[in-house]
């Protein structure tokens, strides 16, 4: 699983390397590094060489980072910026090897889907930055 979060007693966050300044306070100690660009750049440039390279095409059916509330603001601000940082990725690698990424918005994510409207601009951000 890609996405930042509480697992097994952990702080996950993506490219946790670079971000593990966010585990603090209760997560001081407890951060743990699930995956980062390097491996998703690595995992999609097999699905490129395998299928797309082949003429296949290749639909990432559904990816998200999930949203989670935690306790300490510090620990918070990590978790959304590495919910933004994910997304803008996976979008730009997929993007990069001919892959065609499908944002999976649960209803609590990107989009108020009742109003029309961003509900999260951060993330919104980073999926669009993605493209670019």
């Amino acid at each position: 699983m890609f996405s930042p979060l509480l697992k097994q007693g952990k702080y996950c966050l993506f490219d946790a390397e670079k971000n593990k300044k966010y585990a603090t306070g209760t997560y001081e100690g407890r951060w743990d590094n699930i995956c980062g660009e390097d491996y998703i750049k690595s995992q999609f440039q097999k699905l490129k060489e395998k299928f797309t390279d082949q003429g296949v095409p290749v639909i990432i059916g559904e990816f998200a980072a999930v949203r989670r509330t935690l306790p300490d603001q510090q620990a918070q601000e990590g978790h959304d910026l590495s919910r933004a940082a994910f997304d803008k990725c996976v979008v730009r690698e997929a993007n990069a090897r001919g892959l065609v990424p499908f944002y999976w918005d649960r209803g609590d994510g990107v989009f108020d889907r009742k109003n029309l409207q961003v509900y999260d601009e951060l993330e919104y951000n980073g999926l669009m930055e993605g493209i670019k």
